[in-house]
């Protein structure tokens, strides 16, 4: 079961970093955040780092997560940035978009992916029928 969310609207190019919506783990024992990006001016930098926390604020108690991914001045259009979390010690986890260097860079959106329940479905669900083998 994954759960997808949009957490980060879309913003014009910029300098700006702003940071996404805050998801609750409870749960899930791990996420990917999704950067999608526009254009980018040649110069432009952006990096996605991931951070936990204690409130769904994501003001008490946050610390950097391991694994943020840089995207250098390469001159290119239309990339995304992705952070998988595989370990977590608090509930909240959000992440924030640095746009740097001296261009712009355009955010199509950043996405949530919560996976790996920590509960499992049990049994067949409505819709479903069980493979069979002739």
């Amino acid at each position: 079961m994954h759960t997808f969310s949009l957490i980060l609207d879309g913003l014009a190019a910029g300098a700006t970093d702003p940071t996404t919506k805050v998801l609750d783990m409870a749960g899930f024992r791990r996420c990917a955040f999704v950067a999608v990006l526009g254009a980018q001016d040649a110069d432009a930098t952006a990096q996605l780092d991931v951070f936990e926390c204690d409130d769904e604020e994501g003001t008490v108690n946050v610390n950097a997560v391991a694994g943020a991914v840089n995207l250098s001045p390469i001159n290119s259009d239309d990339k995304l940035l992705i952070v998988e979390v595989c370990q977590l010690s608090q509930r909240y986890v959000f992440a924030t978009l640095t746009r740097g260097g001296t261009g712009d860079t355009a955010i199509g959106g950043v996405l949530g992916i919560q996976y790996e329940p920590k509960v499992q479905p049990s049994g067949v669900g409505v819709g479903c029928l069980p493979v069979v083998s002739a």
